[in-house]
């Protein structure tokens, strides 16, 4: 019974050290591609204004109507993901959670070398857990259970590739893929309206 006891919370503390350190590395990735999908956004911005100016007033026509639309549409989408989440907020979160699977770890392994005993590490699990305001997401509890499926078989049924995979890495680009979108959004806008006129007109 002891034995049991003691392997759930050794079991506990794996988990949730995983989930930390999953954690922090998709909102350090995250941070970085945020970073780079606002200064694509940025110099995307310059280029577009540098045209319009050495554009003669006459001659940018529907053009300078278009690329005025880039500038506008680059500029919203940019200071929205600057405001969400800002990326100094997510490497903050994810340096605070690396702290916290780090003090999680180094009790892990006293406690399982036996140096500290079951009631002691118990309280010391949940003092760690309660230091830390944040907690990590589902999908950083699936990508553990997806790489650890034998140590936790009842957990880990239906987590495949998708749940335990997929999703931590569209959370981790989501940034550049909103970005992308934003960008094919516009160039639809470009393109269309003159593909209707020239069908239907």
């Amino acid at each position: 019974m002891e034995d049991e006891k003691h392997l759930k919370l050794l079991l506990r503390m794996k988990r949730t050290k995983s989930n930390r350190f999953n954690y922090s590395k998709r909102l350090a990735r995250k941070a970085t591609v945020k970073s780079l999908s606002v200064n694509f956004l940025s110099l995307l911005c310059i280029f577009a204004s540098i045209y319009l100016l050495a554009s003669p007033p006459d001659a940018a026509g529907a053009v300078g109507i278009y690329v005025s639309i880039l500038v506008t549409t680059a500029s919203v989408v940019s200071l929205m993901l600057s405001v969400e989440n800002p990326v100094s907020e997510l490497m903050k979160r994810s340096q605070q959670a690396h702290q916290c699977a780090r003090d999680i770890s180094g009790l892990y392994g006293k406690f399982q070398a036996g140096a500290i005993e079951y009631k002691d590490a118990r309280n010391d699990y949940e003092s760690i857990l309660n230091a830390y305001d944040d907690n990590h997401d589902e999908c950083d509890n699936w990508k553990t259970l997806f790489e650890n499926a034998k140590d936790f078989p009842g957990d880990a049924d239906g987590i495949g590739w998708i749940r335990g995979w997929f999703l931590y890495l569209m959370s981790c680009y989501s940034p550049a893929i909103y970005t992308i979108v934003c960008v094919i959004a516009i160039l639809l806008t470009w393109r269309i309206p003159p593909l209707i006129k020239g069908y239907f007109f």
